[in-house]
This record gives C-alpha cells, structure tokens and sequence, in this order.
C-alpha cells in the first residue's frame, strides 16, 4: 500500500488529500477490505467528488464547502 498526500496551502481551506494505492491482486486474493491504522482520521472519502478532483481545486474562484470544512477541524 502506497500513499501520496497532497496539502492545498494556497487554497481555500487548505485541503489535505490522501491517494490510498493498494496492488489490487493482493487485495482480490485476500478478500480484505483496506484496514488505516488507528492513528489516522479520515474526515471524508472523497474519491467520486468533483470538487475535489485537480482542476476543480486549481480553479481562482474555488471555495470549500463549508461543512466539509468543518470535518477538517481536529479538537
């Protein structure tokens, strides 16, 4: 398992994201799903979201939603 975490320091709410690869042989033959260690907080899975993708986040006009950026703030 792989992971590539990218923090948006210039953008609005600065989004930290994290890209999971995992070899997805190993995972079929297993029949596991992806266990995170306890020490890391997912806020939101945002694989499928638009506004999220690249060139949403690089857009002038972009700003987070505030719900979400609610999840980011860790008490």
């Amino acid at each position: 398992m792989y992971m590539i975490i990218d923090w948006y320091e210039q953008v609005d709410g600065q989004p930290l994201t994290c890209i999971i690869q995992v070899n997805s042989e190993e995972l079929r033959n297993t029949g596991a799903r992806i266990k995170l260690p306890d020490y890391l907080y997912v806020a939101k899975d945002i694989s499928d979201m638009e506004e999220f993708k690249p060139r949403t986040l690089a857009r002038l006009d972009y700003r987070m939603d505030p719900e979400i950026m609610k999840l980011t703030r860790i008490e």
